[in-house]
This record gives structure tokens, sequence and C-alpha cells, in this order.
């Protein structure tokens, strides 16, 4: 009985059976609305990767209100603080190659803090040697332009094309707009038409036979997409002959593209396209004067949101920034502020002249000459400066534009 026993608790105990997994844990419904909110706050990149996640994400995102949506957000984030800009710069790198040398155009994007420290932008080799006209909702426009010469007969051509550079989309080249002759002067400008949601490239061509005769000027217009170029009806103040000034383009705001254009040899006024009604305007400068002998240095013309804003001497050794409080209303215009350099700094970069200024809701100004950078904090009135314009080992100044990624689409 003993050895029974024995041989029976001897005897090998099989395996227990595993207990039951766990049950899942019940699925998270996070709605609609939260994701929505969520992706708006998403760089560009980040919501292009998205876009391979599941259908839903992909129909949000390439949604046509949720791209709007996503622009207005990124603009009032980068307008509020300079910290949170991104500036667009297009240069040229001369390469040499034994006895030859060659010019390469290229696109580099920056914020603001990289400017002011050793590290390097995001930098875009063109393989296209177009110019650049502008920057809208964060599509840059180039143009290209072919001359021919002969001795009995000269003409001319230009293409346009346009690129996102947060998604790398190209759009494809533009048909040429062709003249039987070369203009004398050129002006461009790019703009969103809001109204029918349209981007639009609007050349200005001053087309007479010689510079003695009377000024004739045409304008042509082409829809971002289109299959042709549309002629507009002209105007004599045309901003042909400018103010010279480097950054010369028009200036986009609100459906409009605004110049600072020379009348009669000695005043200055602010000449306005609007994209949607393609309708000339005239407005004046800021008090107390208009007169080009009063206005040196050269005032320069930006837009800050859905206003516009001139930089422009004091007459002394300082300047002041003016604002158009409600556009075309030319009793609309306040002093925002003006400032003077400080004895410091006026030593480090004693011929310092602006070409362009970008500025904040909180009244910082970025001031951009050829070959500084001037940070100007007007809360504490403090300035910050570098010497650091990227050149990229070229001879060519860049020209600054204020750059929003958006997922605007130019195909």
């Amino acid at each position: 009985m003993l050895q029974r026993l024995r041989f029976c608790f001897s005897r090998p105990v099989a395996d227990a059976e595993p207990p039951p997994p766990p049950p899942p844990p019940p699925l998270i419904h996070i709605p609609d609305e939260l994701i929505l909110e969520i992706l708006l706050w998403l760089p560009v990149k980040s919501l292009v990767r998205f876009t391979c996640v599941c259908k839903s994400w992909k129909f949000i995102i390439s949604d046509p209100q949720f791209v709007k949506l996503h622009l207005d957000r990124s603009s009032d984030y980068s307008s509020a603080d300079l910290t949170h800009i991104k500036l667009l710069s297009a240069s040229k790198i001369t390469l040499y190659d034994g006895p030859y040398y060659r010019i390469e155009p290229h696109v580099s994007v920056y914020s603001l803090p990289l400017l002011f420290s050793s590290q390097k932008g995001d930098f875009y080799k063109i393989n296209i040697d177009y110019q650049l006209v502008g920057v809208c909702n964060g599509l840059v426009s180039f143009i290209k332009w072919n001359y021919f010469y002969s001795e009995n007969i000269s003409s001319s051509s230009c293409w346009v094309r346009f690129w996102n550079p947060a998604t790398r989309l190209w759009s494809k080249m533009s048909p040429p707009l062709s003249l039987l002759r070369i203009p004398w002067h050129e002006n461009f400008g790019f703009g969103y038409d809001s109204l029918n949601d349209s981007y639009k490239m609007v050349v200005i061509l001053d087309v007479r036979d010689s510079l003695q005769d009377p000024k004739h000027n045409v304008v042509n217009v082409y829809d971002m997409g289109g299959s042709y170029w549309r002629s507009i009806r002209s105007s004599p103040d045309l901003p042909t002959s400018l103010w010279p000034m480097p950054t010369r383009n028009g200036v986009y705001l609100s459906s409009t593209l605004n110049w600072l254009v020379l009348v009669n040899t000695d005043t200055l006024i602010i000449f306005s396209l609007n994209l949607v009604r393609e309708e000339y305007s005239h407005l004046s400068l800021p008090p107390p004067s208009q007169h080009v002998e009063d206005l040196r240095p050269p005032p320069i013309l930006e837009a800050l949101k859905d206003s516009l804003c001139i930089l422009q001497s004091d007459g002394k050794e300082g300047f002041v920034v003016w604002q158009m409080k409600e556009f075309g209303d030319q009793e609309s215009w306040i002093k925002l502020f003006n400032f003077c350099f400080e004895e410091d700094l006026i030593h480090m970069v004693p011929s310092f002249s602006p070409i362009q200024f970008i500025l904040s809701k909180n009244n910082e100004i970025l001031l951009i000459s050829p070959h500084e950078l001037v940070l100007y904090k007007h809360i504490d009135k403090t300035f910050k400066f570098t010497s650091r314009v990227p050149q990229h080992q070229s001879s060519y100044p860049c020209i600054f534009h204020n750059y929003v990624e958006s997922l605007v689409s130019p195909l």
C-alpha cells in the first residue's frame, strides 16, 4: 500500500494549462474634432507623412478647408513673434571649375534664431535659372526671361513656375508670354485672389520704342494652373519706373499688390492693384511729406497681417514705423513707434541702410541690409546685431521673404 502511494506521488503531474489572456482594453474613441485640432497644430512635413496613416487622415489633410485653416493658424502664429517666423532667401552660388565658372541659383529657409547663430537653414538647390518673384501662402513664384536680338528685330518671352518648398511640389511651366520687343522696364507681383480662389502672377512691362517716347505700359496676368496669359487694362502710373529699391516687386496684402511709385518726378505714392476686380488705386504716404527729397534714405513698404506698413527716416539718425490701420483709408495712418540706433551699434555698422524690414504684432522689427541684420525690440528698446547674412560664397545679395509653410498645392 505504501509503495503504491509512493508510486502515485512519484508520477509526473501533467503541466497545468496557462490561464487565459486578459481581455484587450477597450478601444479609446478620439472625437473627430479633437483629431482635427491636433492636426492643425502640426508642421507641414509631419502632415505630409501622416497622409499615409489611414484614409480618413488623408481625407482630412487633403481637404481644402483644412488647408485654409492650417494656413490661417500658421500665419497667426508666425506673425505674433519674430522668433516664430521663417525667412526664405533666394541667392546664387558662384562655382569655379578650372578656368570657368557657373552660377547656380538656390533657395534657403531660415528661422530667425538660426540667422543669429552659427547653424544652417534648410537648403534647396534650384535646377532652373529662374528669378524669384514673391512668396504668398507658402507658394514661391519664379519667372524666367529669354531675349532674342537681331539686326532687324528683337523679341522676348517669359515663363513662370510655382513651388511649395514644404511639400516639394512644383507646378508645370506656364505657357510663354511672348513680345515682339525687349521691354525697357519690367515689374512683377504675385498674390492671391481670395474671391476666385486663384493665385495670380502679374507682369508689368514698359514697351515703348525708346526712352524718349511717352510711357507705354502693358499688364499681363497668369492664373496659376491656367492655359493662357490675359491682358488687363493699363494705367499711366503703373510701377515700371520705380523708386529705385532692390525689393521692387509688389507687396501682397489681402488680395492686393502694392508698390511704391514715383510720379511727377518728385512725389512718392503707393500704387495698388486689386487682384479680384483687377482695378488700380492710389494711396498717399503718411505725413508730413511725400516729396522725394524729404524721403532719404528711401522708405520701405511691407505688410503686417492685414495692414500696410512703411519704414522711413525721421530726418535725423533714426527711423519711424507707420501703419495703415484700415487698408485704403488714407486718414488711418498711425505712427507705431520710432527708434534710433545706439552709439555702439552705429560704430559697428556705420553705413547701415536697411532695404527690407519685417514687423511682428508685438512691435519687434527685423531690419535687413545687404550685409547685416538688426533686430530691435521696442518693448525694452534693445538691439541685436549680426553680420551673418547668408551669401553662400556669392557676390549676389540675398533677398528675404517672410515665409509661412502651407499645404497649398501648386499643381
